[in-house]
């Protein structure tokens, strides 16, 4: 592959100079004594039509741009958690409280094991072009290409301490972000809309007899593999040195059985990757029965909300290690934090394909703990202009914006429910930040727990009325970072704008070994298409070349934004 490295200058050239903070941000708190949260508590329901904006919310997003404000950024931490506890009730167990008492913990080990997935090479085999074909058809051929071989620990520690579970959003010092269905769309490659990841409810087949059906193995075989994973799971080895021999010799059972087994190995090592990395649920063996109906489910949603979950327990001080699709974790930062994580970029990428394979991604050398350190001082220094909050919008041709992204309401997939709240993060879309409405969260347990758990998995089929209303989706910004005025002061009394101590840091620059080798090479390729045209002169450029002056001003735009990895402008005669 080829590359071209990316960097930036130190602080003290590149931060930009902030203002004070609010008084409410100066006070000094300590951490809320509150309960430790279990994330599966109801709360009222909110209706997610126009009328769950307070009234005084929508007056706001509603008027001219005006009254758009762009706030003072906090300059410095100078407390942990949220002066209001309120919102996120179990901040008290967070991993971001327990560094601010100086209570580090390791990087967290990665179960994601994609390297692996490339041992069963069936594309390298000429003699199965029948297997190929239900594999195509799937719709998630593109996870093979897209995942990245090891993840990132370093980069995935450090925005695991900004996760919360209440809210499902990274905490930054300026507000909330998350991993949208849009970006899951871009990304990808995969489908985010479609029929629910869920079990039918008049569903009779035990796990032993989807083996045995769908599989097509014996029932020793079946018998040992339940015994083996408590009855719930298969493992990703076994499937492989199971299935991995077919070709188009064999009979069409053995070789749609043998598609089903590759599908399941796929999903384990990708998509619904589990805290053991070696093993993945038969239940999603239910969704692979009819092959020509696998493309037709909403893989990408039910990702995101395994995402979610795994995001939110690895959030907690004692936990260890954490499952889940790290590659959609890893892209999107790369995507958005261009200040802050510097992966190479992949300059045979094409954008016709998944947004993941533009990135190189980045290796986690040197010393973990500094590393982490380094990287989670970058974040607590960033403010809203430094972020790239709509990566896509120059190609939406290739990657077009999925109007399913402003459902708002449960992500599902099987017996896991999470929270997906997109008014949130309207910054992401293009939209002016509001003072966000109550959130909902769904139930696991008690009398309740099976309607609930059913009232929230038919959101999604019934999603067309829970998509966000006008008055919830604001107002276009005319800067990307815009906010409604109070945002930030309501954000910072709710919130937890910083992570590390101050008193407690390592005593290094954090942005020292960001190389400025990226803003030289940004330089040079605007250069290379706007010195030609000045050289024409203002009359002989607008007159001959109108388009090519209309493409070097867009161009222009999208490198300044980090949104164009090489210029494909044609240099005109002089």
């Amino acid at each position: 592959m080829k590359r071209i490295r990316r960097g930036t200058t130190k602080a003290s050239s590149s931060r930009p100079n902030r203002q004070r903070p609010t008084a409410s941000a100066r006070r000094q708190r300590t951490a809320p004594q509150d309960h430790i949260e279990d994330t599966t508590e109801v709360e009222d329901v909110v209706p997610t039509d126009d009328s769950n904006v307070d009234s005084e919310v929508e007056d706001v997003a509603i008027t001219q741009d005006s009254n758009v404000e762009v706030h003072a950024e906090p300059t410095e931490p100078s407390r942990v958690g949220p002066i209001d506890p309120s919102l996120l009730t179990s901040f008290k167990t967070h991993i971001a409280a327990a560094i601010w008492n100086n209570q580090e913990r390791e990087p967290l080990r990665c179960m994601s094991k994609t390297s692996t997935l490339r041992e069963w090479n069936w594309w390298g085999n000429p003699n199965n072009g029948v297997f190929k074909g239900y594999i195509q058809r799937s719709g998630l051929e593109h996870l093979i290409r897209c995942s990245y071989r090891n993840a990132d620990k370093i980069v995935v520690s450090t925005f695991v301490e900004r996760w919360h579970p209440k809210t499902n959003t990274f905490h930054m010092p300026f507000g909330e972000m998350t991993i949208t269905l849009d970006d899951v769309s871009s990304i990808l490659g995969i489908v985010v809309f479609g029929a629910v990841v869920a079990p039918l409810g008049d569903d009779d087949d035990t796990n032993f007899e989807l083996l045995v059906e769908y599989l097509g193995v014996t029932d020793k075989e079946a018998t040992e593999q339940l015994h083996q994973y408590s009855d719930e799971y298969v493992s990703l080895s076994w499937l492989r040195a199971r299935f991995s021999n077919v070709s188009d010799t064999d009979l069409e059972e053995y070789i749609m059985y043998s598609a089903r087994a590759y599908l399941l190995y796929l999903l384990g090592f990708t998509l619904f990757v589990d805290k053991t990395g070696t093993r993945v649920q038969i239940v999603y063996l239910r969704l692979l029965r009819n092959l020509d109906s696998v493309a037709g489910y909403s893989w990408g949603s039910r990702c995101l909300a395994w995402l979610y979950r795994q995001l939110g327990q690895a959030s907690r001080s004692k936990v260890k290690q954490i499952a889940g699709y790290m590659t959609l974790l890893e892209a999107w930062v790369y995507e958005h934090m261009h200040g802050v994580v510097v992966p190479d970029h992949d300059l045979d990428y094409l954008e016709v394909q998944p947004r993941a394979l533009r990135w190189i991604p980045c290796r986690d050398n040197g010393t973990p703990s500094v590393d982490v350190q380094k990287y989670r001082q970058r974040l607590d220094a960033l403010n809203a202009d430094q972020v790239i909050w709509e990566p896509y919008k120059f190609e939406r041709e290739h990657h077009p914006f999925p109007d399913v992204a402003f459902y708002s309401g449960m992500l599902r997939c099987c017996d896991v429910i999470e929270p997906y709240h997109p008014e949130r993060v309207l910054r992401q879309f293009g939209r002016v930040q509001m003072i966000p409405p109550r959130i909902s969260a769904p139930t696991k347990t008690g009398s309740r727990a099976n309607s609930y758990n059913s009232y929230f998995g038919e959101m999604w089929d019934n999603r067309k009325n829970h998509m966000l209303g006008k008055a919830n989706c604001s107002v276009p910004v005319r800067r990307p970072s815009d906010t409604v005025p109070g945002y930030l002061e309501w954000y910072l009394n709710v919130g937890y704008p910083f992570v590390q101590n101050p008193n407690y840091g390592a005593a290094f620059d954090p942005f020292a070994s960001m190389q400025s080798r990226y803003y030289q090479e940004r330089d040079e390729r605007m250069l290379s298409f706007t010195r030609p045209l000045m050289a024409l002169g203002e009359t002989v450029a607008l007159r001959t070349r109108p388009s090519q002056v209309y493409q070097a001003v867009e161009t222009l735009l999208q490198i300044l934004e980090g949104t164009n990895i090489r210029s494909t402008m044609t240099t005109p005669d002089a």
